[in-house]
């Protein structure tokens, strides 16, 4: 392809840009709720996010090569670019939000946690994984449960009895 065939299709280096990052917005916002109506009604909230993070790393690490470069390059585009996509995260946003009131609503996430900052936690560490993750080596599903795990179980150790201490008596 020639450099400037492109152009036939766009009118602008921005609208290239604008189109990627619009698909790519728009495609892991519905994979991740399709992947959530698809386990139905009896699914449990832990469940639901769990398969939200899984449908949110597949996408994000199997075209990693799609996400990574749009990730990193949305800080130097034109503000009402900027704008505009902070839009699509926004409604993003509110996916996961709903899924996490709802698992916070039902007791399943303690009520003194605030929702924004657990979902900025979540789906910061989901993509930082285009970082580090190497698929072939570590399956998706074992870090979706670690993440999982942490989130709604902690990362505290389980607390053990104390030690009783054995008093020796003076012969």
């Amino acid at each position: 392809m020639q450099a400037g065939s492109l152009y036939y299709h766009f009118s602008s280096k921005d609208e290239i840009f604008d189109e990627v990052l619009s698909t790519g917005m728009r495609n892991i916002h519905e994979k991740v709720a399709h992947a959530v109506q698809l386990l139905g009604e009896n699914a449990t909230h832990r469940e639901r996010i769990e398969c939200a993070m899984k449908a949110h790393l597949e996408l994000l690490l199997m075209k990693r090569e799609y996400y990574a470069p749009a990730s990193r390059v949305l800080v130097h585009a034109p503000e009402p670019l900027v704008s505009r996509h902070r839009e699509f995260r926004h409604e993003y946003g509110k996916l996961w939000d709903r899924l996490l009131q709802d698992a916070q609503k039902a007791g399943e996430i303690r009520k003194e946690i605030k929702i924004v900052p657990l979902r900025m936690l979540i789906l910061g560490a989901l993509n930082w994984t285009l970082e580090w993750f190497d698929v072939e080596h570590y399956p998706i599903d074992k870090f979706v449960q670690q993440i999982s795990t942490t989130v709604f179980d902690g990362a505290k150790a389980a607390a053990t009895a104390p030690a009783r201490s054995v008093r020796r008596s003076a012969r």
